[in-house]
């Protein structure tokens, strides 16, 4: 079984509400969400810009212990990227792998016009494609509450030269608790499935510099 980090609790630190939420290991934490998650909404999203470029979008619903379980917890998502970038990309595909067959089965009989299932899946499974947690009303509230996560290599990033590298950084010590939904981004592609190549080029080392993307 492919092996994910747990981050020890004396770097990842923890507080407020937060302060309980268990380890249960990376694997456990994706099966979890693939056992429990509703689709909210999929769709094809046209990039901006590129016309004639799409990927397909797809929003899911969890219980909101295991959203903070995937973003917030020492075994989490961005637990695995604070270990290291090969470690983050890792975790990024397992949770795909898992998720896009789940996908399938919820939306069996939901094709929508223009918008196939093997032309989702593609997208889903295109090595672009990502996973990453529903930026809702805790990210414009940034309420002091929620501030609930200390990690040296992203606190001090707050004093970065940079504005939107502080931006993130300080988005980084946000650990929502009421968050339900997660969402899969696929990769871009033509219309008729051809893959193109783009995409966020500083997505992986932000995760792991700054704690957010």
């Amino acid at each position: 079984m492919t092996r994910f980090v747990n981050i020890s609790p004396r770097v990842w630190q923890l507080t407020g509400d937060m302060s309980q939420l268990p380890s249960v290991g990376y694997e456990r934490i994706i099966r979890r969400i693939a056992s429990e998650a509703d689709t909210v909404a999929h769709h094809r999203e046209r990039a901006k810009h590129k016309p004639n470029c799409f990927r397909a979008y797809v929003k899911l619903k969890c219980r909101a212990e295991t959203i903070s379980l995937f973003h917030s917890s020492r075994s989490g998502y961005r637990a695995q990227y604070y270990s290291s970038v090969a470690g983050g990309e890792q975790a990024n595909r397992f949770a795909l792998a898992v998720l896009v067959p789940r996908e399938g089965e919820l939306l069996r009989g939901k094709a929508k016009r223009g918008c196939s299932w093997s032309w989702m899946e593609k997208s889903l499974l295109d090595p672009t494609a990502k996973v990453w947690i529903h930026q809702g009303h805790w990210l414009r509230a940034n309420a002091r509450r929620e501030r609930n996560l200390s990690v040296k290599r992203w606190l001090r990033a707050q004093a970065d030269d940079d504005r939107e590298r502080r931006k993130r950084a300080r988005w980084a010590t946000l650990t929502p608790s009421s968050e339900l939904c997660l969402e899969l981004k696929g990769g871009f592609l033509s219309l008729s499935g051809k893959p193109l190549g783009f995409f966020k080029q500083t997505r992986s080392r932000d995760s792991r510099e700054l704690g957010f993307t």
